[in-house]
């Protein structure tokens, strides 16, 4: 029996790219960090974006 391989999926993810991102590779996680941050702070508008991307 193959074990599963755990793949963490990082680098320019944001709201415009993440649904395809997703489903595309079908990770198990996800690191946000640039694609939600505007002048380096994390950016709410982006976030809430990704957020509702992802959960249609």
């Amino acid at each position: 029996m193959r074990k599963p391989i755990y793949v963490f999926l990082v680098g320019g993810i944001n709201p415009y790219n993440a649904t395809k991102t997703i489903q595309k590779v079908q990770s198990y996680g996800l690191d946000l960090c640039s694609g939600v941050r505007t002048n380096g702070k994390l950016d709410e508008i982006k976030l809430t974006a990704f957020f509702n991307a992802i959960k249609q």
